[in-house]
């Protein structure tokens, strides 16, 4: 039985790529992040994360379903320092209504897998973090910005597991 949900934020409930890229901070062709950059911004950059639309219809759709099925819904993001940790916390306190037990960060995507158990499911939008989360002995789906795809993937895990 599925006891954790693991929603990843950047690239599945927050349009950090955008937003970094706006602001200089990302190369989109290269993927390349200059972080530090980035970092003299604070806290404030990701409290003002703006929603991936997909992302919110995703949220909206887990919380109601893991209250009622007795399910935890987490937060498991990534992070580097502290500055960008509280500004996530900011966020997360702004726009979710998560139990603030259920929040994880970690300094690196790859870290997602200690939480991989096999009654845990992973959201995410990197294929490596899903990836090593499997390979670590949970389930994961990559997000796709596609809410109803990743539902109806869920829905086939949720399924099996009874």
């Amino acid at each position: 039985m599925i006891e954790n949900i693991y929603l990843d934020m950047d690239g599945v409930l927050c349009d950090f790529a955008n937003e970094a890229a706006e602001k200089k901070y990302l190369n989109l062709k290269t993927r390349k992040v200059n972080w530090q950059l980035l970092n003299t911004e604070g806290e404030k950059f990701w409290e003002n994360l703006k929603w991936i639309d997909e992302g919110k219809k995703l949220y909206k759709y887990l919380y109601k379903y893991c209250l009622s099925h007795d399910i935890n819904l987490c937060i498991l993001s990534s992070i580097g320092n502290e500055k960008g940790r509280n500004g996530k916390k900011t966020w997360i306190k702004n726009n979710l209504k998560i139990n603030p037990l259920n929040i994880y960060f970690v300094v690196h995507g790859a870290d997602k897998a200690k939480y991989a158990v096999e009654n845990s499911v992973l959201i995410d939008d990197f294929g490596k973090n899903v990836d090593i989360f499997i390979r670590s002995g949970g389930n994961a789906i990559k997000f796709k910005n596609d809410a109803k795809e990743v539902i109806n993937k869920l829905e086939e895990i949720l399924t099996e597991d009874y």
